[in-house]
């Protein structure tokens, strides 16, 4: 498909994004997901080209960007008999930018010098001040060296804040937000991934890669609300 349609992606790619490359990333995750490959054709040549236009390769959750699939329920309609069909079920695809894709995006406008997020946890000093003089205070807790990064339900009970930090390029004082752990979690109950189908709800705690990838998915959550409040600056 990607072929056949060479000319109009090529049209929608930045200058000096090069097709090529870009088609064999596609193959790529098409091949680690085969999945993909059972959504509609519609999605997932719209969620491509969403890749293109914005010059995001997409390979993995915590690179530039990423090709999803998920299930989507059609309700049922009613018939000119006055019944109703069944609900079905399709598969769709989903265009999701990753932790880089976001910081490339933002480095791309030049306006720039850094741009990072970092999670805060229990044993951390951590202040906040807002008003007229905004500023993080953000220190790690004297036995960081105990604090366990690879076990993800130490990092889910741990963290307690999270923020993102963008440093302009003129020296005036940095952009940035900052979401308890609360937030995020509200947040987090927002994606597809996070729904519970045997209780038809959002899941509790988290799940699938929310689970396994807690911190990672709480950065991107934060540098996702910093870039769209850059991107209207």
């Amino acid at each position: 498909v990607m072929m056949q349609s060479k000319d109009q992606i090529s049209q929608v790619l930045p200058p000096g994004f090069n097709f090529d490359y870009f088609h064999r990333s596609i193959m790529m995750i098409l091949h680690k997901t085969p999945e993909l490959l059972e959504c509609t054709r519609a999605s997932l040549y719209g969620a491509i080209l969403q890749c293109g236009q914005l010059g995001l390769i997409p390979e993995s959750m915590f690179a530039e960007a990423t090709l999803m699939p998920f299930n989507k329920t059609i309700k049922g309609k009613r018939q000119a008999d006055g019944t109703w069909s069944k609900e079905y079920k399709i598969k769709e695809c989903s265009f999701q930018i990753g932790y880089q894709g976001l910081k490339k995006l933002a480095f791309n406008s030049d306006k720039y010098s850094d741009i990072y997020a970092v999670a805060v946890y229990k044993d951390d000093f951590f202040e906040e001040s807002l008003g007229t003089t905004r500023y993080i205070k953000h220190t790690r807790g004297e036995n960081e060296g105990e604090y366990r990064y690879d076990n993800p339900a130490w990092v889910y009970e741990n963290l307690t804040h999270a923020y993102a930090v963008a440093v302009p390029k003129d020296g005036s004082s940095p952009q940035f937000v900052v979401f308890p752990k609360s937030k995020i979690e509200a947040r987090r109950k927002r994606a597809p991934s996070q729904m519970d189908w045997d209780v038809k709800r959002p899941s509790d705690k988290p799940i699938k890669i929310w689970f396994s990838d807690y911190e990672k998915m709480c950065l991107k959550t934060l540098l996702r609300d910093l870039c769209g409040q850059l991107a209207k600056s």
